[in-house]
């Protein structure tokens, strides 16, 4: 895993290029999400939600048959909302990855953190733009690996985004991004997580970090 520090000199040496990588576009499509999300709540799912939510996603979606139904439990939504730290997320969330793992038979570490992230913005997206940044070893699909993914990956995104809040350790750079892109309607976590999506995507296109 990489360091925060190490991280965040690369964001600020590379601020430019990273914010190039998330267009508008992108926050757009977020926000379209979370609002009909909101709305949809105790409507049927329409399919134009789908849609956009497989766009921006991933088409990966489509290989678990129970997503929509999941993120649409009532249930679940009441639990996950509830829930304001990362320890009593825990539970959830390996019920969530078991769940998919019966239903896809591969381990769904992002689809689960987008889930639980559409439900409660006060928890981060894990996906490959993300593990670039960390440097995060690949996990299987195996259940010894799935019972350590929380503790040694999710976790660890959280407590970062955390302290990178609290500290304001990349204070200029959400700064930055806040003028050159519309973000009035994302939260702090959902602002690190966009930078952090996109310094991924930088990340993979240079190989500069080891």
């Amino acid at each position: 895993m990489r360091d925060i520090d190490k991280i965040r000199l690369k964001m600020k040496e590379n601020s430019e290029e990273i914010i190039e990588n998330i267009p508008q576009i992108e926050i757009d499509l977020y926000n379209f999400i979370q609002n009909q999300f909101q709305k949809l709540n105790k409507n049927p799912i329409h399919k134009k939600f789908k849609k956009v939510f497989k766009v921006f996603y991933g088409q990966g979606i489509n290989f678990i048959q129970n997503y929509f139904d999941t993120l649409f439990d009532s249930r679940l939504n009441k639990r996950i909302r509830k829930i304001d730290n990362i320890i009593d997320l825990k539970s959830i969330f390996e019920e969530i990855l078991d769940s998919f793992y019966g239903d896809s038979g591969k381990n769904q570490y992002s689809y689960t953190s987008k889930l639980i992230h559409t439900i409660n913005t006060n928890f981060p997206i894990y996906d490959s733009n993300v593990k670039e940044v960390f440097g995060f070893k690949s996990y299987y699909d195996c259940q010894l690996r799935r019972k350590e993914f929380f503790d040694n990956v999710y976790k660890k995104i959280y407590k970062t985004y955390s302290q990178i809040i609290e500290k304001n350790l990349i204070k200029e750079i959400v700064e930055k991004f806040s003028k050159e892109r519309d973000v009035s309607k994302l939260n702090s976590i959902k602002k690190i997580d966009f930078l952090f999506w996109g310094m991924g995507k930088f990340i993979k296109k240079n190989k500069e970090m080891v």
